[in-house]
């Protein structure tokens, strides 16, 4: 089970979303609940000089951002109450900190947590999004990530849930930090997409063996195969989701560093750009 959930909270009005079912998935798991909101750096137009007016501005500028989190860790404690949860609000300045970017400070307090809880997908170049955030965290926090998207409500999650198998590191890693998901879930589909039979690969049936372990946990596991090498892997697997209707995809992220930026194969970078159904993504 996981016994400590981070949220992360912006000044979208998804959050309200993100919060809602990150109470759930605490009050289900009995977990502890810490809810982060990191206050951007001001922006003030370039016209503006050091002056008077512009320490006016500035002082005026970060007194409503402030109340911006302030309101947000109302609504974050209101439903914390209302869900009777053991829970902690966090307010990060990221002008004051030394800690780096927004990615990194978010990264730094996943990496005490079970779960982390992210806005991403579609819609999420909208204002008050991170876009950037939801790769940077399942590369670099260690933890498994759910990436809820910005536009949605979303309920249930983990009902239904697609599991994406290819026999890797990462698949493995993602399947085990959902088992509290799975074993929770009433069907789970572990979907194999133009899968290697060879013994490097997935064996003699694809899906056949990760399906038992998981039975092992008490999960309720069916399995599926595709073979179609002229489609996107990525369609395939949204297609597919969007056959069988499920609420939740678990997948591997593959990508890798390449100057401090992350370089994403085309199955990760779709899914994060394109799935409008949460994924819990571990690397």
């Amino acid at each position: 089970m996981y016994k400590s959930i981070l949220v992360h909270i912006d000044s979208a009005g998804s959050s309200t979303e993100r919060i809602r079912i990150a109470a759930k998935l605490a009050s289900t798991n009995e977990a502890h609940l810490t809810g982060l909101y990191v206050i951007p750096e001001p922006r003030l137009p370039s016209t503006m000089h050091a002056s008077f007016a512009f320490s006016e501005a500035m002082q005026s500028h970060m007194e409503d951002i402030r109340n911006e989190a302030t309101r947000w860790k109302t609504a974050f404690t209101e439903t914390t109450q209302k869900w009777d949860l053991q829970s902690e609000f966090r307010m990060e300045e990221l002008h004051r900190t030394e800690m780096g970017t927004l990615s990194e400070i978010v990264a730094l307090h996943a990496r005490y947590e079970d779960l982390v809880i992210v806005g991403g997908g579609p819609a999420a170049e909208a204002d008050g999004s991170h876009p950037e955030l939801p790769a940077d965290l399942v590369m670099t926090s260690g933890r498994p990530v759910l990436v809820v998207p910005y536009s949605g409500s979303f309920e249930p999650i983990g009902t239904n849930v697609l599991v994406c198998w290819n026999a890797g590191r990462e698949a493995s890693r993602a399947v085990h930090d959902s088992l509290p998901l799975l074993r929770a879930a009433e069907t789970v589909t572990v979907l194999s997409v133009n899968p290697d039979t060879g013994t490097g690969g997935h064996g003699v049936i694809p899906g056949a063996g990760i399906a038992l372990c998981l039975a092992r946990h008490g999960v309720k596991v069916d399995v599926s195969s595709i073979d179609e090498s002229g489609t996107s892997v990525a369609d395939i697997i949204l297609s597919r989701a969007t056959e069988i209707g499920a609420d939740l995809i678990v997948t591997g992220a593959y990508g890798h560093s390449r100057t401090r930026e992350w370089v994403f194969g085309g199955v990760t970078a779709s899914l994060l750009r394109h799935s409008a159904i949460p994924c819990l993504m571990s690397h």
